[in-house]
């Protein structure tokens, strides 16, 4: 039988983890998830270790400077509710972008992540800051609004 991990020790672990991320760190996150992980977040959902080593690999290729800040984090049992700043540049701008966010993550008790489920907002804080989607989404926003 594994070790029992203390939850708050997991979940220490887990925040340094993102927020130390770096391209050459990213494949450290195999030790912290089981295989099957399953993950769901405003852009996806899967179900795979591997996909989501990849997701961060691509958010270093394709995002100037992304960062994550943990801001703060709740424990219910075995599940962390991790609040978080994510930044990253876009093309050219010299201005970041922030997403703000919670992460809710399920641990087994060898201290591995089982679910990792982002909240947040994509259309305010992404799609509504994209010059043409942007405006068809205030658009939309503003008549539901009126």
């Amino acid at each position: 039988m594994a070790d029992r991990v203390p939850v708050d020790q997991a979940v220490a672990v887990y925040l340094r983890y993102f927020a130390e991320l770096t391209p050459d760190n990213v494949g450290r996150i195999d030790r912290l998830v089981v295989p099957d992980l399953h993950f769901r977040g405003p852009l996806g959902e899967f179900r795979s270790r591997e996909k989501l080593r990849r997701l961060l690999e691509r958010m270093f290729e394709r995002l100037k400077s992304p960062r994550f800040i943990m801001r703060d984090h709740a424990l219910s049992g075995q599940i962390a509710y991790i609040r978080w700043t994510f930044t990253f540049r876009l093309g050219g701008s010299p201005k970041p972008w922030l997403v703000e966010g919670v992460s809710e993550v399920r641990f087994d008790h060898a201290g591995h992540a089982m679910s990792h489920f982002d909240h947040w907002d994509a259309a305010e804080q992404l799609y509504e800051k994209l010059p043409a989607l942007g405006w068809v989404m205030r658009q939309i926003k503003r008549r539901i609004a009126d």
